[in-house]
């Protein structure tokens, strides 16, 4: 899929008269600072864009009504991630020894979170799965140090689930490759962020966890106590006060936690 393609079906559900500002595009990413210059908006049945950053070319119309006439249940930002996440290439051999030797991950790690690689953008194909191990979009994410790190292509509320036959327990982590890390050791989801609402306070519940540890990153361990007693007449939130993200632990400092958390 090219990038306009995967951009109009992105946007396939806007309705008529609606528009978008502040979005980030999908061509210059907002150079190095990251700002969110696209704008988006249908008029007349026709998809318009334009990118406000003077070095991008990034603007067009469509003329189709994409999905502007009946709702989805599922939204086309996840069916954007799921495109990618079929289409997905085998990652490079520079990028698989990344993988292995900054952020400990082995070959078990790539094929039991089902990594992949987008070539036309150059970055990391993260699958997204529900508790139920369905495909929920992707997250792509840069390893060369760009900025945005990672462009989400999910559905709304969407995390990262990892599960074990072999735990009862459930870490709440940040990100994609502290939760893989995680996942040997117990059952993780990655929020994708530091969010934490009331629907996904439920999928938690849902998935049969009543208690769960929640190990934000160490600058957001104040917050982790805030959900804590937000949510605490629906789910026992463990605060764990991380020296580092767990990704960038070694093995040893890894199962130290871990062992602490048993």
């Amino acid at each position: 899929m090219n990038l306009k393609d995967a951009f109009i079906l992105e946007y396939s559900d806007l309705a008529e008269g609606e528009t978008r500002a502040g979005q980030v595009c999908p061509q210059c990413e907002g150079g190095n600072d990251g700002k969110r210059t696209l704008s988006v908006s249908r008029v007349n049945g026709i998809l318009l864009w334009h990118c406000h950053r003077d070095s991008c070319t990034f603007s067009g119309r469509y003329g189709g009504r994409l999905g502007a006439s009946s709702p989805r249940k599922k939204s086309s930002r996840g069916m954007v991630g799921r495109t990618y996440v079929r289409s997905a290439e085998t990652i490079p051999e520079k990028e698989r020894y990344y993988l292995s030797s900054r952020l400990r991950l082995t070959p078990q790690h790539i094929s039991r979170a089902q990594l992949g690689w987008d070539s036309s953008s150059n970055r990391l194909v993260q699958p997204v799965f529900t508790s139920d191990n369905e495909v929920a979009g992707c997250c792509l994410r840069a390893l060369d140090g760009r900025e945005p790190k990672s462009l989400s292509h999910t559905e709304q509320d969407a995390m990262a689930w990892y599960t074990t036959r072999d735990s009862d327990s459930l870490i709440v982590v940040e990100d994609i490759f502290s939760a893989i890390r995680a996942s040997d050791y117990m059952n993780s989801v990655a929020l994708l962020s530091t969010h934490l609402n009331d629907g996904r306070v439920k999928q938690i519940r849902e998935a049969g966890f009543s208690e769960a540890f929640l190990a934000l990153d160490n600058d957001a361990y104040s917050k982790s106590i805030q959900y804590a007693i937000l949510f605490r007449s629906q789910v026992k939130f463990i605060p764990v006060q991380l020296s580092k993200d767990i990704k960038d632990m070694t093995y040893e400092e890894a199962d130290d936690l871990f062992d602490s958390l048993r």
